[in-house]
């Protein structure tokens, strides 16, 4: 008995003939990185110098620029943003009110209203 037994396990870790296997093995490894020292990192110290005088810019944006814009509110907001930064060479808008009024023609006359701030870096 113990022979048929060994027989048939060996035979059944051959092929079978006219039977087709395939085996496909796949392996994957990953690894986490660790940061090797704090020090690799500076961190960028600065804050934001808010100018003392208020400004008050209006803008008019015709129909068509209004329909570039998709008539989306928060596109000509955004648009009159950057144009009264750019203006001011500021970079960044501090409490701003945005007074928006369409027109019968179609287009929008922005008032964009607060303070420009610039970034200091700190050395």
């Amino acid at each position: 008995m113990a022979v048929a037994t060994a027989t048939l396990t060996l035979a059944s870790c051959g092929s079978i003939p006219g039977m087709t296997t395939t085996s496909e093995e796949h392996y994957t490894e990953s690894r986490e990185l660790e940061v090797v020292t704090p020090s690799q990192f500076t961190p960028i110290k600065g804050h934001v110098q808010v100018n003392s005088v208020r400004i008050k810019k209006e803008l008019r944006f015709s129909a068509s620029d209004v329909a570039r814009m998709g008539g989306d509110i928060d596109k000509i907001k955004a648009r009159a943003s950057f144009m009264v930064l750019d203006e001011y060479s500021a970079d960044e808008l501090i409490s701003p009110l945005y007074d928006i009024k369409s027109n019968n023609d179609g287009s929008y006359t922005v008032t964009v209203i607060g303070y420009t701030g610039k970034l200091v870096f700190d050395k």
